[in-house]
């Protein structure tokens, strides 16, 4: 069963946030789960914090979670944005 996962719910913020709160949030994360103790959740982290960034990445994609990866096409992997 694939879990269904946003950008936002990895961050665990709304979907209206401010960018000052998105980056907020993801240093916090960051500080929290850091690469060399949590590689897993940091990669999801980084990539969820990427999508948000970059809008044009949010335009018709899904995204589900995969082994605690977040996935989605435009940023290397293999589901279609449609």
């Amino acid at each position: 069963m694939q879990i269904k996962q946003s950008p936002y719910e990895v961050l665990g913020i709304k979907s209206d946030s401010a960018f000052s709160e998105v980056k907020k949030k993801y240093i916090e994360l960051v500080k929290e789960f850091s690469p060399e103790n949590n590689p897993d959740k940091f990669m999801q982290i980084r990539e969820a914090y990427e999508v948000i960034a970059n809008p044009d990445l949010l335009k018709g994609c899904s995204f589900h979670n995969s082994g605690g990866r977040l996935m989605t096409t435009p940023l290397r992997f293999s589901l279609p944005c449609s």
